[in-house]
């Protein structure tokens, strides 16, 4: 499999735009807290449950594996879940040298001994879980994407105008008003009836407000054109104030993933699990029993 460096500043400022979530896990459950010192690197995890895998990413500056606080002990209850910081955000090392996210994950599981895993991704996070199924199809059982962006997609010109405020805020080290501009935008996370997920949206943004300076390596050739290559189940999740680009994502998705469900969650924009979490943890729940026959 070949790979290519993500270019340009956008597929960055993705990353940096979506993320974020606090909780433990039940105190029946003991949560495993650590770093996996894998590829020249240290990635930080925590794991906790039995069962089936399922592997939730945090991917991107803004996000960390805090984005899924409202699912990890929710999930660990019925499932082994992992949550982990891709390398350079959260807990996990600054990249030093070119690295591949997707090889990062594969020695990830190797180092939890987990042969297969249900992967969980938002926004960047989708698009490596994809690319993932795409280079690992052996390792992947099902896929969860949420509000996934896909390698390859041609980002639209009013896209591009859209994120260039975050990017000149960014660039100029302005953290307060990175993190106003994406409280404020309707895409993101206006959450007006979730004061608690805008606070911590607010508190992990500003932590995580850093543009990397090593492109990370992706998958080539991209995902875009080889959707139908994807031979597991697949859920995809929305919300109804999300940019078009990603509703055209979506309807990518959609024609090429064969079998995938769409669930549209309202009143939610790109966060959606964090916006409405009861509604999406119920959506991913009902899929993910579904696979073992129990729905």
């Amino acid at each position: 499999m070949k790979s290519r460096r993500w270019s340009g500043g956008l597929p960055v400022l993705l990353s940096l735009v979506f993320g974020v979530g606090a909780a433990a896990a039940p105190a029946e459950e003991k949560v495993v807290q650590g770093y996996a010192e894998v590829n020249r690197t240290r990635l930080y995890y925590e794991a906790t449950g039995s069962g089936r895998p399922v592997v939730f990413i945090g991917v991107g500056g803004g996000m960390d594996h805090r984005l899924w606080d409202d699912q990890f002990e929710v999930f660990a209850r019925e499932f082994q879940v992992v949550r982990y910081d891709v390398r350079g955000w959260g807990k996990s090392a600054w990249p030093t040298e070119p690295f591949s996210p997707l090889e990062d994950l594969a020695a990830l599981l190797d180092f939890l001994k987990i042969e297969k895993a249900c992967l969980v991704g938002l926004s960047l996070g989708g698009a490596l879980a994809i690319d993932f199924a795409l280079a690992h199809s052996e390792r992947v059982e099902c896929l969860v994407l949420v509000a996934a962006g896909v390698s390859g997609h041609p980002f639209s010109e009013e896209f591009q105008k859209w994120v260039a405020p975050f990017m000149a805020a960014l660039q100029e080290g302005d953290t307060e008003r990175y993190v106003q501009l994406l409280l404020d935008d309707p895409h993101l996370l206006p959450a007006p009836k979730n004061p608690a997920a805008r606070e911590k949206a607010k508190r992990v943004w500003a932590e995580n407000s850093r543009l990397p300076t090593v492109a990370p390596i992706g998958l080539d050739p991209p995902a875009l054109g080889r959707l139908g290559e994807i031979r597991v189940p697949a859920l995809l999740v929305v919300g109804d104030r999300d940019t078009p680009d990603l509703y055209d994502i979506a309807r990518r998705l959609e024609a090429g993933i064969a079998g995938l469900r769409r669930v549209n969650i309202s009143n939610s924009g790109h966060t959606v699990n964090m916006e409405r979490p009861e509604e999406f943890n119920q959506a991913v729940l009902l899929f993910l029993r579904a696979l073992e026959g129990r729905e």
